[in-house]
């Protein structure tokens, strides 16, 4: 009688979900369509819309619910109807969904890494990542059974798991059987010892080694323990005065004391082979430093005028009736 009264498998397409039953699910849909009656929902959810349905599914929802579908659901689970969620990596953040309103009404969460958490004896951890996995032995399938009107509620936290691409692939389909025989059967009855102890690791947060990575710090270092004889720690051949050097700077100057000691009269002798276009350059970098350069037009800006402009500031500047300007 309940299978007549709920006959119908509906597959709810209207929050955008990542696999509907055209677009992911056509496998999943052939392995049920010979048991049920496959719908799909492309409007608001209401009760009348939910009436002869034995299971609703959604299947990566990436828009938010309202209070009002969140409790026509909730009424409909009450009512003895099932209901499967699916998710994927991100949860509701990346999904941009607020599925987890209801599902933590019954214990369960769907967290940012896409593994489905549980709190208290109603829920129960039915799948876990294991030992082989990072993060270790965390559970990513939840079932939840209500007592009282029998409606049953299944949390997955990959919508990809059944999807057409990986359904036949790492025995998934054994597990899709027995999910959804346990949804809309009473067929499977869980073990009551593995069901109150799940082997599941408590959740434990890590740093974020991609961004502690970059902000490189160096560790801290135990001092050494100072000595009895404080004096040991004096290291005097770091500064001493010796000759040691001595014989290399007289070989230098010996052999070319020329290069090494420029006297006056050699430096001024020097200039003496200086050209008139040596002499242009002298005097224009002399006017740059003076600050003479930028008062001049830039069409004379040569050493003559210059020289120009420094004699009439001078001849200014010892004039007896000098004007401050």
């Amino acid at each position: 009688m309940e299978k007549e009264a709920r006959s119908t498998i509906l597959f709810n397409a209207y929050k955008k979900e990542v696999f509907t039953t055209n677009n992911g699910c056509k496998s999943l849909q052939k392995r049920l369509r010979s048991n049920w009656k496959i719908q799909s929902l492309k409007d608001e959810i209401s009760s009348e819309k939910l009436i002869g349905v034995k299971l609703w599914i959604t299947a990566g929802p990436r828009e938010k619910f309202t209070a009002a579908e969140f409790e026509v659901l909730k009424k409909y689970l009450d009512s003895g109807g099932n209901i499967l969620v699916m998710l994927g990596e991100g949860g509701e953040s990346k999904f941009d969904t607020n599925i987890n309103f209801l599902l933590e009404e019954y214990g369960i969460m769907v967290n940012n890494g896409n593994y489905s958490l549980h709190d208290g004896t109603d829920p129960v951890a039915v799948l876990s990542t294991g030992s082989l996995c990072f993060p270790l032995n965390r559970p990513i399938l939840a079932f939840y059974h209500s007592k009282n009107q029998g409606g049953k509620l299944a949390v997955l936290g990959s919508c990809h798991m059944f999807s057409d691409q990986y359904l036949d692939k790492e025995e998934n389909n054994k597990i899709m059987d027995v999910v959804f025989q346990w949804l809309t059967t009473e067929d499977i009855h869980l073990n009551q010892i593995d069901a109150e102890d799940p082997e599941i690791s408590d959740y434990t947060m890590l740093p974020d080694i991609a961004t502690l990575s970059e902000r490189l710090r160096v560790c801290l270092q135990e001092g050494d323990e100072n000595p009895r004889d404080f004096t040991t720690l004096f290291d005097l051949s770091i500064y001493q005065l010796d000759t040691t050097c001595l014989p290399k700077v007289i070989k230098l100057v010996l052999g070319n004391p020329a290069q090494l000691l420029r006297t006056q009269a050699l430096e001024q002798a020097s200039h003496t082979n200086c050209t008139e276009e040596d002499l242009e350059f002298y005097v224009r970098k002399c006017g740059k430093i003076l600050g003479v350069t930028n008062k001049l037009p830039k069409d004379q800006q040569d050493a003559k005028h210059i020289l120009e402009h420094i004699f009439f500031q001078v001849v200014e500047f010892k004039k007896l009736n000098q004007e401050v300007h």
